[in-house]
């Protein structure tokens, strides 16, 4: 903005009192093993109520074992998962259109059991929720 004001109005820039906004780095905690087990047992609690239960329970799995961002999470498809070699290769949304590297995150035994038991009726790894997401 500063330039666009020095070309227009070569006398004076209405910014020049203002002082810039300091920097400061957003700080994130990982969370705690007791808070992972909290949210868990919410979330297979039969008193908790959800849209998609059964599919959040998976993409929480994917969250937990792969690190991946949810929004990449929301939208693996199955091309993206080699069961036979056990891994989940893609592109993230965040690194698409610069590096256009792939990740590649070798499954636990947990999140293999648990993808092994999904039905492949979609594209999608979990359809539910993926349209919810495109919503």
């Amino acid at each position: 903005m500063e330039a666009v004001f020095r070309t227009m109005s070569r006398d004076s820039n209405p910014f020049e009192t203002f002082s810039k906004k300091q920097n400061t780095p957003e700080e994130r905690c990982a969370f705690t093993v007791e808070q992972l087990q909290n949210i868990w047992t919410t979330l297979t609690s039969d008193s908790f109520q959800m849209l998609h239960k059964e599919e959040m329970k998976v993409l929480y799995k994917l969250a937990l074992y792969t690190g991946a961002r949810c929004g990449d999470l929301c939208l693996l498809k199955w091309e993206s998962v080699n069961m036979s070699l056990r891994t989940i290769k893609f592109m993230p949304h965040k690194t698409a259109k610069s590096s256009r590297k792939k990740v590649e995150i070798p499954m636990s035994d947990v999140l293999y059991s648990t993808l092994a038991e999904l039905e492949m009726t979609s594209d999608y790894v979990l359809p539910k929720v993926a349209e919810r997401y495109q919503y």
